[in-house]
């Protein structure tokens, strides 16, 4: 699907709708980091159950809080 996508936008581009193109390209931006997002949770969450039992509740939540405000910067950017 990213590379039908590449290609229209490229199309779009020698069209000289560079607007258009743009937004395709931003489209597959956000579906590559919507995908990235989902498998860092879920590696949080890993990290998260080996830390309970090892018992490291304040470095727990120190972790989710920190890891909460990296994503919440990152989303902003």
């Amino acid at each position: 699907m990213v590379r039908f996508v590449k290609k229209l936008a490229k199309i779009k581009e020698e069209q000289g709708e560079i607007a258009e193109a743009a937004d395709l390209m931003q489209e597959i931006v956000v579906s590559v980091l919507r995908k990235v997002h989902s498998r860092l949770e879920s590696s949080w969450v890993e990290t998260f159950g080996v830390m309970a039992k090892i018992g490291e509740k304040k470095t727990k939540k120190a972790f989710i809080i920190k890891q909460s405000l990296k994503d919440t910067a990152e989303t902003i950017s």
